[in-house]
């Protein structure tokens, strides 16, 4: 386990965002200061899905998902996201 930078709380490794203070963990930061990024709707649903595929709700998952789609439909994760519930969905 490590913790977020921002919000100094434990997180799993392989978070993309903090479950407690949203922040993108995958975005590559200096150690000397971090900015503050304003979320956006799409972002907050994407972390909610997350959420939900990390406890197995797949179905609420990919509602999530496809609405950040229909919100912003070049979203940069919310299709890798479909693809991964969808897989979780067959097994």
């Amino acid at each position: 386990m490590s913790t977020c930078p921002r919000c100094g709380k434990q997180i799993q490794e392989d978070d993309k965002f903090c479950g407690f203070c949203g922040f993108n963990l995958t975005i590559e930061q200096s150690t000397s200061s971090f900015t503050q990024q304003e979320l956006k709707v799409s972002d907050i649903r994407l972390n909610l899905g997350m959420v939900y595929l990390k406890q197995g709700k797949y179905k609420l998952a990919l509602e999530n998902f496809k609405k950040v789609l229909a919100q912003d439909p070049n979203h940069p994760m919310a299709g890798q996201m479909i693809e991964q519930v969808q897989t979780a969905m067959e097994m």
